[in-house]
């Protein structure tokens, strides 16, 4: 037997588990095959190997498929040794190299945004506030620009109705109307760039990243001296940094 027919057998038995986990309700065979495009012998071939491993159940009554618990038990393994910091380093240093800047991940916690994973680029110029554990409020900086304006209205509202502004510096915008044009550009361009808000001088851009139901639930966000921040520099920093939300929303978006 070939490696490549191994190979190929092993792709389409995935599909067929990750087809049955996407609906848990009892498939007749024929259904699983015309879904899929299979013929029915291959179908049966990939349903028995999984039913004789235990990823699938034949009910005897009705000989119809549908997954098994094994799968659950297998991520239930997954999820106790994963560690979204660690999963999530090498993207946001590979990012922070390839832009000589210092990247972040950061999440919402409460009405505030905090920093889980950082790295410096090449140069380990210390650019920013919100390195590992810290917190800022989420109307200040780019981070927590693109965390607020991602939420609902409602409770975004809510948010800045009971904020208790503080200006960081001369430029830290605390006028809720002011915030709220930006919050708007932000959702119109999918991005933040923020001059000198948290460290006069500095700059950052960020872009949201999607857990695996879609929604916004992190942002990256790449910081550094304002000359770096420039009107050409940020296209390509931009899409860099999409590449690398694309890449944390595929390994760790479940766990956001």
């Amino acid at each position: 037997m070939s490696k490549s027919y191994i190979v190929h057998s092993l792709e389409r038995g995935l599909e067929v588990l990750e087809w049955l986990a996407a609906r848990p309700q009892e498939w007749a065979l024929s259904e699983i095959a015309r879904e899929l495009g299979f013929s029915r012998g291959n179908t049966h071939k990939l349903l028995s190997a999984l039913k004789a491993n235990n990823y699938v159940i034949q009910n005897p009554e009705n000989s119809r498929y549908k997954i098994s618990l094994k799968l659950f038990k297998i991520g239930n393994h997954s999820i106790r040794g994963f560690d979204i910091c660690l999963e999530s380093r090498p993207i946001i240093k590979s990012v922070a190299n390839a832009l000589d800047n210092t990247v972040s991940l950061a999440v919402r916690a409460g009405d505030d945004v905090v920093c889980l994973e950082h790295a410096d680029g090449p140069t380990l110029v210390q650019t920013i506030h919100l390195r590992r554990g810290e917190h800022l409020p989420l109307y200040i900086g780019a981070a927590g620009n693109t965390l607020l304006a991602f939420l609902p209205e409602k409770e975004r509202t809510e948010i800045l109705s009971t904020a208790s502004f503080k200006a960081l510096t001369i430029h830290t915008v605390m006028e809720v109307d002011e915030i709220e044009a930006v919050l708007a550009e932000v959702r119109e361009r999918s991005y933040c760039l923020d001059h000198s808000t948290v460290v006069l001088g500095l700059s950052a851009l960020a872009v949201p990243v999607h857990n695996s139901s879609g929604q916004v639930a992190a942002a990256l966000v790449a910081a550094g001296f304002g000359i770096d921040f420039s009107d050409e520099h940020i296209p390509p920093k931009v899409e860099l940094l999409r590449k690398a939300s694309k890449e944390l929303s595929d390994r760790v978006g479940l766990f956001l």
